[in-house]
């Protein structure tokens, strides 16, 4: 999976998170065998934040976000920290009942 970590920070800033640090969890850290990135990201005011993209070509599905909700438990407490916000960037077709239940889980959801 080939990606641009400025292309990112450009993404994120056209939409209002500006970060003063933010460092890549590998997936295998947290025992996940999924290809996503994974990033751990401290803003302005000294909150945590989530960012996860992932790029596939099949569809991003429920099962798919369910197993996100896993990882991101995964991340709160390998971290040891409460994280704020959870922003997920998808490049791939999705599901509106993922779109959903991420959204009912208070993430931030957008569609490259």
């Amino acid at each position: 999976m080939s990606f641009d970590r400025k292309w990112l920070v450009e993404f994120l800033q056209n939409r209002g998170y500006i970060f003063r640090s933010m460092q890549t969890i590998k997936p295998k850290e947290l025992g996940v065998r999924k290809r996503l990135n994974i990033y751990l990201a401290v803003d302005l005011q000294s909150y945590y934040n989530a960012i996860y993209y992932i790029e596939k070509s099949s569809r991003f599905v429920r099962k798919d976000a369910r197993d996100l909700l896993a990882i991101h438990e995964a991340l709160q407490k390998s971290a040891n920290s409460k994280i704020v916000k959870r922003i997920i960037i998808i490049k791939s077709p999705l599901c509106s009942k993922a779109k959903d239940e991420l959204k009912d889980e208070k993430w931030k959801v957008y569609v490259a």
